[in-house]
């Protein structure tokens, strides 16, 4: 009975905390809610924040290399010329004391009067080669007189060795002149000969790009008849150089040797 009596107070307390409780949350009901709709929108608030504080920002990123212009060396291609025969510098050619003219017949400063179709004033290179000659006689009439000289002041022995000229091909004088539009001679050798016989002669040549004569043959129309000089003629053509030229075809044109008979 007691045991029933604690439990009916415990009832009853518990009835009148609920009453007390259900009576209070309806007469605050307003305030109570106002309360834990203020308390959630912190919550929002705060955490909103954070978010944002914490919002990272990710973006693609192109990496570009720049190359470095590096200036190209400029190689300067020095064109070279033709390179002389062997025998453009042998001494043996200097041996002989005689003028010679190498005459580029394309040059405006020359004669005006001229009579051939080659534009060669062959009469005035002509006399000019003969004035060169009777120079050259007499630089050999002295030779020959001290060679005379030197041979009386040897000593009276039983012989008397005297050294003779070797005879050969001679270098006379000559006039050369050529004609090659455009282009200079950068070799014209003086024929060497020993002909008899003197006079004009004109050798049509053809010269390759790179300054070489590919070809001499003698213009007869323009030249004397004489198989010596001829031959001579035609084989310092053969050697002669020029300038090169830009274009790849052969090109024309003539060398006109003036001979002096010897």
């Amino acid at each position: 009975m007691l045991n029933m009596s604690f439990a009916q107070k415990i009832e009853n307390a518990i009835d009148k905390l609920y009453s007390f409780f259900s009576s209070n949350i309806n007469q605050h009901k307003v305030g109570i809610l106002s309360t834990i709709v203020f308390h959630l929108l912190l919550v929002i608030a705060f955490l909103v924040l954070k978010i944002e504080t914490r919002k990272e920002y990710y973006g693609s990123t192109i990496e570009m290399e720049f190359e470095e212009l590096v200036e190209e060396e400029v190689v300067v291609e020095k064109k070279l010329e033709p390179t002389l025969p062997p025998d453009a510098i042998d001494s043996k050619f200097e041996t002989e004391a005689i003028r010679n003219f190498a005459v580029d017949a394309t040059q405006k400063d020359l004669n005006s009067e001229l009579s051939d179709e080659k534009n060669i004033d062959a009469e005035e290179l002509y006399k000019e080669a003969n004035e060169v000659y009777e120079r050259m006689k007499q630089n050999r009439e002295l030779y020959e007189q001290a060679q005379k000289d030197i041979e009386a002041n040897i000593p009276n022995t039983p012989e008397k060795t005297v050294q003779k000229t070797k005879e050969g091909q001679y270098k006379g004088p000559t006039v050369a002149s050529y004609y090659l539009l455009g282009r200079k001679a950068l070799w014209l050798p003086i024929p060497s000969y020993k002909c008899e016989n003197g006079g004009q002669v004109v050798v049509n040549i053809i010269v390759t790009p790179d300054g070489r004569v590919k070809d001499a043959s003698i213009d007869k129309t323009n030249s004397v008849v004489d198989e010596c000089i001829n031959q001579a003629a035609i084989h310092a053509a053969m050697a002669s150089r020029f300038t090169a030229s830009t274009t790849t075809s052969n090109q024309q044109g003539s060398i006109t040797y003036i001979f002096v008979p010897q």
